[in-house]
């Protein structure tokens, strides 16, 4: 929403004079708060952020003051300059409540809690981090982070199997979001939440699981100091079961990873602190040195809980040289200390050492004990409440949501519902409609078959017609015409030998020409005979004449071979429909795109199949580009119907169209 209204603005002034100092404003800012973060000491970032919240504040909106003073507010936090973070945060507060943005308020509450956190006020702190949460969006990455930090929280509060439920919940956010480094971090503290609950394994597992998630992110620019944090938290399980040796190797392997010292003095603190601890343990420790070393590193970052965790175990090192002062002076350092800060776990163990050094005053120690024992349950349990009280009141919140949560689904379900039933209507109107598609084409190709049987059979009763006027007429010359010439030609004879004073020559002429007549007769009639026979021809003068119109219409020299192998009797009248159709199919292909010349059509039978080609001398085609044309998949198909087989080519020198299918009767 804030940076929605940022644009907004900016579009709104861009052309007005006033508006281009502002958008110098927005830059120098940026500029400003870059130089700040790069800044090499405090002193120098705090002069730029001085000078970067003095521009803030000319700004002319409180939408762009509190979007640019939570920048300046978290490079404060950045350089541990806590008291600035703090009134720069609630200075933002009061911009976000007079326009009402309660999603940048909720990450406000986020920061807020972050600074309670850091000073170790932690009721304050889980007060605000659930005062975000019921602001903060489910998908922000603020709202994430505050699961995280109340965790964090529970386990300061030594609330261990609370903050281990927490943590789950947090595990499971990260996991869909793929938040590597928080899940890195989600696993390291349930690593200790584990080592606090003595389930060592249990703790060793989350420590590796989390050096799984940190090699994730080995590209981040903190990958060292955190691969150096995941050494030094699993060394200190084992230091928790007194393996000592591993402890050691541990941390000097955390100490070799980067250079640790500059880049985190933090961490090198407590790496140096823990592995000479773990050498007091194990007895291998010869000086102090990197105790005090720790310690140093500590006060300059008034890190008070460290300062009491090094004064304790210098205080133990000194224990175990027998140097009672030197001792009971550290612990009472760290005493004090633990007791200024409300410290009561720091102070209960540091009353038990002194009770070893001071046994004197042990009845003393043991009734300070008892009554810090009391107040550390009190407070425990006062902690314990007040975070209750705070969830109670989330989880109400919460509750009236998912009221209006369940409305708005029920809404949503209703919508998806109604919209699925108009998909499934659609869906069958669609089936239905395609399936009288079908009906229709496969009624149509009924008809077309029928119509092609007609036509066949009306082919053929021409053709017996023809063949019974070719018998008819032949009957005729050979019982009529040749009888009489016959007759005629035994007169002739007749008179020759009886008619003495005849010209024999002449009449001999005579009787040459009708013998030759009557030869000629009997010959045309022996033909006519013979073409009555071929009845089934009728299929050949169907493709003969559409091959010749196709000819002549298109101006393309057509052949058609035919060989004596082929008996028409043998192939039935689907076979015949579908040879019609598919030669009909390849010459309108050729006549629309192949630009040929000539064109052949040969039949064959072999090997008891039927073969044929159709090839032309055309300019050819992509087989593989057009192979899912509409015409090329009918041909397929007819040929699949007939349990054949087809095989297309074609270049530049024209196309051959090849099949065979099995003929229904066998042919000798």
């Amino acid at each position: 929403m804030i940076r929605k209204n940022i644009i907004i603005l900016l579009l709104f002034f861009s052309c007005k004079n006033e508006d281009r100092k502002n958008n110098n404003n927005f830059n120098d800012l940026n500029q400003i708060l870059v130089d700040a973060r790069n800044s090499p000491s405090t002193d120098m970032a705090l002069e730029k952020l001085k000078i970067a919240k003095k521009i803030t504040n000319s700004l002319p909106s409180d939408t762009i003051k509190s979007f640019f003073n939570r920048k300046i507010s978290c490079e404060y936090y950045n350089f541990n300059i806590l008291d600035d973070y703090y009134n720069l945060t609630k200075e933002n507060i009061e911009f976000s409540k007079k326009i009402n943005d309660t999603l940048f308020i909720g990450k406000l509450y986020y920061d807020l809690g972050d600074y309670f956190f850091e000073k170790n006020i932690n009721d304050s702190s889980f007060y605000y981090y659930h005062k975000a949460l019921k602001s903060i969006s489910n998908n922000n990455n603020e709202k994430v982070r505050t699961q995280f930090n109340i965790a964090k929280l529970l386990l300061n509060e030594n609330q261990l199997i609370e903050c281990e439920v927490q943590l789950f919940k947090t595990i499971s956010s990260a996991e869909k979001r793929k938040d590597f480094r928080l899940l890195y971090e989600c696993y390291s503290i349930l690593g200790g939440v584990q080592n606090g609950l003595k389930n060592f394994d249990e703790a060793l597992l989350s420590y590796k699981t989390s050096q799984t998630y940190l090699d994730k992110i080995s590209n981040d620019q903190q990958y060292s100091i955190l691969l150096s944090e995941n050494y030094n938290n699993t060394a200190t399980v084992y230091v928790s079961m007194k393996n000592y040796q591993r402890a050691i190797e541990l941390y000097l392997e955390g100490l070799n990873k980067g250079d640790i010292r500059k880049d985190s003095p933090k961490v090198y603190a407590i790496l140096i602190d823990n592995l000479a601890y773990a050498k007091l343990q194990n007895e291998t420790l010869q000086n102090p040195n990197s105790f005090f070393e720790a310690l140093k590193i500590r006060d300059s970052l008034d890190n008070k809980l460290g300062i009491i965790i090094s004064n304790q175990r210098i205080g133990e090192y000194y224990l175990q040289q027998k140097d009672s002062l030197m001792a009971i002076s550290y612990f009472s350092k760290a005493y004090n200390l633990a007791k200024q800060i409300r410290s009561f776990r720091d102070q209960l163990a540091l009353l038990k050492l002194k009770k070893q050094v001071d046994p004197k005053n042990a009845a003393k120690f043991q009734d300070t004990y008892i009554n810090i024992s009391d107040s550390m349950l009190t407070a425990e349990r006062t902690t314990r409440n007040k975070f209750a009280k705070i969830e109670f009141e989330t989880e109400h919140i919460q509750q009236e949501k998912k009221v209006l949560t369940k409305k708005m689904n029920f809404i949503l379900l209703f919508a998806t519902l109604s919209f699925l039933l108009l998909g499934l209507v659609y869906v069958l109107y669609r089936q239905k409609v395609k399936y009288t598609v079908l009906f229709l084409e496969k009624e149509q190709q009924k008809s077309n078959e029928e119509v092609y049987n007609l036509l066949l059979t009306q082919q053929q009763q021409i053709e017996q017609g023809k063949a019974f006027e070719k018998k008819r007429v032949s009957t005729e010359l050979h019982d009529g015409v040749i009888s009489k010439l016959f007759g005629i030609r035994i007169h002739l004879e007749r008179l020759i030998f009886l008619e003495k004073k005849i010209d024999v020559e002449k009449v001999e002429s005579y009787l040459g020409k009708l013998n030759e007549l009557e030869n000629e007769i009997r010959i045309i009639s022996h033909k006519l005979s013979d073409d009555a026979a071929f009845t089934n021809q009728s299929f050949i003068l169907i493709v003969q004449n559409y091959l010749s119109d196709f000819g002549e219409d298109n101006g393309i020299k057509t052949e058609l071979h035919c060989t004596s192998s082929v008996k028409w009797e043998s192939i039935n009248s689907a076979q015949k429909m579908n040879l019609f159709r598919i030669i009909q199919e390849s010459l309108t292909n050729i006549r629309k795109y192949a630009q040929a010349k000539n064109v052949l059509l040969s039949f064959d039978i072999q090997n008891d199949a039927f073969k044929f080609l159709i090839s032309d001398d055309g300019i050819g085609f992509d087989v593989l580009k057009n192979k899912n044309g509409i015409g090329l998949k009918n041909i397929h198909f007819r040929l699949e119907y007939l349990k054949g087989n087809l095989i297309i080519t074609s270049d530049d020198n024209g196309t051959r169209v090849e099949g065979n299918f099995p003929i229904a009767l066998l042919i000798n």
